[in-house]
């Protein structure tokens, strides 16, 4: 389709996506780990819409509407990536079976290789992540440790970072 050559492609709605999010994240925001209360949750890239544009379901949290703003299109600091990390080893099987039953689009593979790159390219370009509120750090030596047995464990390849 040229429109979406020209535009990118259409975001899908992501609300059958909330309560699977919010089983696994136990009702808590997943970058302030505060709970979460009615509207004020949304579905967060974890790597940003602006970097990465596929729906992907392993790449979904729910955080609240002040947290994802303040993340925007900022790659999560190398906690948030270990958390991400955890939840998806912890919840992998679940989440798989979840996102199946909802019909939603999910490759924990495709979805580690993504987070890989992102982080391997903001290292290499001297790039920031986003800590809280208006925080930025580098990304420090080792950031890539967790990620990296993860990817081992599902059978996914990286280059070295």
């Amino acid at each position: 389709d040229p429109s979406e050559f020209l535009f990118g492609s259409e975001r899908v709605g992501l609300a059958p996506v909330v309560p699977v999010l919010e089983d696994v994240q136990d009702g808590r925001c997943f970058y302030c780990a505060d709970r979460l209360r009615g509207g004020d949750s949304q579905v967060d890239h974890f790597i940003p819409w602006a970097r990465y544009p596929r729906d992907l379901g392993h790449n979904f949290v729910l955080a609240h509407a002040r947290c994802n703003a303040r993340k925007s299109d900022h790659l999560p600091s190398p906690g948030h990536l270990d958390a991400w990390v955890e939840r998806n080893q912890r919840h992998a099987t679940e989440l798989g079976r979840r996102f199946e039953a909802i019909r939603f689009e999910h490759d924990l593979p495709a979805s580690l290789r993504i987070v890989h790159w992102a982080y391997q390219t903001a290292r290499r370009g001297g790039g920031l992540t986003w800590v809280r509120d208006r925080e930025l750090a580098p990304l420090p030596d080792g950031w890539d440790r967790a990620l990296g047995r993860l990817m081992l464990r599902v059978g996914v390849g990286a280059e070295p970072a």
